[in-house]
């Protein structure tokens, strides 16, 4: 039945019916009424073709909204107030005031957040019947809230959240405390920041680097971008990132009083770096690197230990080499640093002892260099032997690499210090468990003096929200560039790392703050090479790593008193004082002032284009429009247009659930390699190496499609679809012009039980009705609207 013919039916009725919170889906008097009787007259319009001019649909929805907004009334709540309406309110139309809020966004301006926040708390108010909603008025609130999210959301995160996708949160297939949404392709500025809204952990691969750019302006999706990919967790996280953050005082610039031990080691140096940043670039984790690296700069400007860094080389690590290399780069021209820098080992070159790890790496590509090797070998002979140290804060494989290459290396070096390594039997750190035959290399080469900063030393510190405020009041610091991932890391750390790292602490002194700040590994490993009086008990240990080629052998690490073993090495045991070791971090981190360019985020691998199967890890040309940051294409014709081409690496759909795991929605919108993802999975689903998600989507691009989409979505065992209309996802600010920081991008809707058919509303078809529903397809080659194709896997 038409929707034009249904809403008349419905409306003719004698008694409205109401929502169970006691809102009039349709108030027969109040609706009857000027201006309501004029707009539901555009409206059915709309609802016949959504494609279609909307002008006069738009007038009728201000002439609403003017009474609705402006007219003093009892006021309406926000959302994050008592929701129960006023009693006035329920004898309104307030299905008009809703829908004209709606049509108001097909006009050419962006409103303010309190415009959108009325319209959530409507739909949070009243909690209409969806089904029944959707029979009145040809559309959901489930897509009313999503346009209101699409444009209020750079702006503001409502609290509370309106979980439209509730049914998909709660859903017993994943294992996480927050599912994970794949979204692969154009609407990641609207999309990406809806999942994480909603309470999703997100992956999101893009070809189009402005798309990335423009999805990073929004100040409250920053600290969440947490993987390789885009990443994220769930509401109770990103309201704790949120928090004000309140005035601090200046923190002093008096250096504590530190007693110069000499028992060791002299402290006069010459030091040579090794190290893995990652602190300016969403893959990774870690930014401790940059930190230790920062702290050195501060400690060698200062002249007070006596310390000379004769170069730092850079490997692969906290994330791959493509992405610490341009890091570091970027890190010492921010400070104008004379420092000579050399590119070293990638993943590629080293063994990892994570089976999850060697796939990664075997999907990455860089361009690893043995430049670190040689350039630490030759500083070595410009010393008398004995004079040159090394510090190693990443994995050890450019040292070995280098021990290899030139075996009297290891004895001329006047000392060696490795941070990783656990002490009682668990897995090892990222550090050895990355390279753990680097790290049997280095420990077993005879270096004279050598140097281990386990685990157990560096759990002792803790980088809590209270230093970073304080660190935010040193305003001219180079260490602010990498306050959005700290921030991050005392969200992430305590549940993702530091619980693991308390289970091999018992019986050893901790931080009192793991469970909510973020350790300083590398840090402490210089700490323990430059100012070894902050550690108390230092001990001799002999170390030894339990022959194995792949796991099971659990990354494990031995030690013991006996001398065959292995050779000797120093441990520092106890910190001497946490408060004191914090208080001259957080000096050195503010002595070091920006002088030279502000460094900006790397994205790593989000930019990506999508392969066909056994195509992926290669490079492809796309073609990208600056100003429509969602557009990329592999069509030369896009580059007609005006598209620039750009080349980037592409990636398989199914590598992506071999990687990051099952999700329980994949949304596929690539342009011409939709079709390519898809294949993707039905290749690697014939081998049962990956696992579906319940839910996926895909735009329809061409009807030729059409026939290969059900064939393939039904022997993946996708049983039921929905043909979703688009354009209404589309707002007028959102569609038409460039994208700015008010608008940025456009997206695709709600899915799964909130994705809405164009003829049945909520209710799923059987797929095998796909080959005779022609009408959509039909719509689409006449350009009234266009689709996406949404199915899902029973459970």
């Amino acid at each position: 039945m038409p929707v034009a013919s249904r809403w008349l039916l419905l409306c003719i009725g004698a008694h409205a019916q109401e929502s169970a919170a006691g809102c009039r889906y349709f108030h027969e008097t109040a609706c009857a009424a000027e201006p309501f009787r004029s707009f539901f007259q555009e409206w059915r319009k709309k609802t016949e073709c959504w494609l279609c001019n909307n002008q006069e649909l738009v007038l009728s929805a201000k002439e609403v909204l003017k009474d609705f907004l402006y007219v003093e009334r009892p006021e309406i709540p926000s959302l994050g107030q008592d929701l129960e309406l006023h009693g006035t309110w329920k004898e309104t139309c307030l299905a008009g005031f809703l829908l004209a809020l709606f049509a108001t966004t097909r006009s050419q301006s962006v409103q303010p957040w309190r415009f959108y926040d009325v319209g959530l708390s409507l739909i949070n108010s009243c909690a209409f019947d969806e089904a029944t909603f959707y029979a009145r008025h040809g559309i959901t609130t489930a897509q009313v809230a999503y346009n209101f999210y699409v444009l209020g959301l750079p702006y503001h995160l409502p609290d509370p959240v309106l979980h439209l996708q509730a049914a998909e949160l709660s859903d017993g297939m994943h294992r996480q405390d927050a599912p994970l949404v794949i979204d692969v392709g154009m609407g990641l500025g609207a999309d990406s920041r809806y999942y994480l809204s909603q309470g999703f952990r997100v992956v999101a691969v893009e070809a189009n680097r402005k798309a990335i750019e423009v999805a990073m302006t929004i100040d409250w999706v920053k600290p969440l971008v947490t993987e390789p990919l885009l990443g994220g967790k769930g509401r109770a996280e990103i309201r704790e990132v949120m928090s004000p953050l309140p005035a601090h005082r200046v923190p002093s610039t008096t250096r504590p009083a530190y007693v110069t031990s000499t028992t060791l080691w002299l402290d006069a140096m010459a030091l040579w770096l090794d190290a893995d940043p990652s602190g300016l670039t969403w893959t990774g984790l870690d930014c401790d690197d940059d930190l230790a690296l920062l702290c050195a700069v501060a400690l060698e400007r200062r002249g007070l230990s006596g310390v000379q860094i004769t170069g730092l080389s850079i490997c692969g690590g906290n994330a791959p080499l493509s992405h610490t290399w341009p890091n570091a780069l970027q890190l010492l021209q921010s400070i104008s640093s004379d420092w000579k820098i050399f590119k070293g080992a990638g993943w590629r070159r080293m063994r990892p002892a994570w089976a999850s790890l060697r796939l990664l790496s075997s999907l990455i590509v860089e361009d690893d260099a043995d430049d670190a090797a040689e350039a630490l070998a030759a500083a070595a002979k410009g010393f008398p032997p004995k004079e040159l140290s090394v510090l190693m804060l990443g994995p050890a494989t450019n040292l070995a690499i280098a021990f290899r290459r030139f075996p009297w290396l290891a004895q001329h070096l006047k000392r060696v210090v490795l941070m990783g390594g656990e002490l009682t039997g668990r897995r090892l750190d990222l550090n050895f468990m990355s390279d753990r035959a680097a790290a049997r290399e280095v420990i077993s080469a005879g270096v004279g003096n050598l140097t281990l900063v386990p685990i157990q030393t560096c759990a002792q510190v803790s980088v809590t929200a209270e230093f970073l405020r304080r660190l935010e009041t040193c305003p001219a610091s180079a260490a602010r560039a990498v306050l959005p991932k700290m921030w991050l890391q005392t969200w992430l750390m305590p549940s993702l790392v530091n619980r693991r790292v308390q289970l091999a602490l018992k019986g050893w002194p901790a931080s009192s703050n793991l469970d909510r700040g973020f350790i300083p590994w590398d840090v402490v490993a210089l700490m323990a090479t430059l100012r070894p009086d902050s550690f108390d008990q230092w001990e001799r240990l002999h170390v030894s790593f339990p022959p194995c080629e792949l796991e099971p052998c659990n990354g494990t690490m031995s030690i013991s008193s006996s001398t065959a073993d292995g050779g000797p090495v120093w441990v520092p045991k106890v910190l001497r004082n946490e408060t004191l070791f914090l208080e001259e971090m957080l000096d050195m981190l503010c002595s070091v002032p920006m002088s030279g360019p502000k460094p900006t985020l790397q994205w790593g691998f989000l930019v990506q284009a999508v392969a066909a199967p056994g195509q992926g890890g290669r490079q492809q040309t796309i073609f990208a429009f600056d100003e429509r940051p969602e557009q990329s294409n592999a069509q030369p014709w896009v580059e007609e247009l005006g598209g620039k081409a750009e080349s980037v690496r592409t990636v398989e759909c199914a590598d992506l659930l071999r990687v990051f795991g099952q999700p329980v929605y994949m949304k596929i919108d690539v342009e011409s390699s939709t079709i390519d993802c898809l294949d993707s999975l039905v290749h690697a689903a014939g081998s049962r190496a990956i696992h579906l998600p319940k839910f996926i989507s895909m735009e329809l691009e061409a009807a030729s499609l059409f026939e290969r989409f059900y064939v393939n979505l039904k022997g993946l065992g996708y049983l039921y679809y929905k043909a979703c209309r688009q354009y209404i996802y589309s707002p007028a600010p959102c569609e038409q012009g460039r994208y700015s920081r008010e608008v940025p991008g456009c997206g695709s809707g709600p899915f799964g039980t909130a994705a809405v058919d164009y003829q049945e509303g909520l209710r799923w078809k059987a797929i095998d009705r796909l080959p005779s529903d022609r009408q959509w397809v039909e719509e689409f080659e006449r350009g009234l609207d266009w689709f996406d194709l949404h199915a899902m896997r029973p459970t």
